[in-house]
């Protein structure tokens, strides 16, 4: 499923790594600007670094909708894991939001 290189372009499941934010802190591990190779969207993709410190413990598939008109963000759960509580998927949002926010705010992130 994945590509053992190093360099940009290692394929992670659907997604082609791209740009890596090298200034993250080091608790949010690798922080990769990605495109689905399936569908050609482009994504943001987090792996822990070498001291993991953080890592899913189940698998879930999820999908954000943003709309403006009628205006409403919404959340859906397309698979989640049967034993699967929506605390354990805040907090994976939540370092998601921190990897969004760290690309967004650190001229540091730069192509690896």
């Amino acid at each position: 499923m994945t590509s053992t290189t190093k360099k940009t372009g290692r394929r992670l499941g659907p997604f082609q790594l791209g740009r890596r934010c090298k200034h993250a802190a080091a608790e949010l591990g690798h922080i990769h600007e990605a495109r689905n190779v399936q569908t050609g969207a482009p994504a943001l993709v987090m792996l822990p670094g070498p001291r993991l410190t953080w890592g899913p413990r189940k698998n879930w598939q999820v999908r954000a909708s943003f709309q403006v008109t009628p205006p409403f963000i919404a959340l859906e759960v397309e698979r989640a894991p049967a034993s699967g509580r929506l605390t354990e998927l805040a907090d994976l949002l939540t370092l998601l939001l921190a990897g969004l926010d760290a690309m967004r705010s650190n001229p540091g992130c730069a192509p690896t």
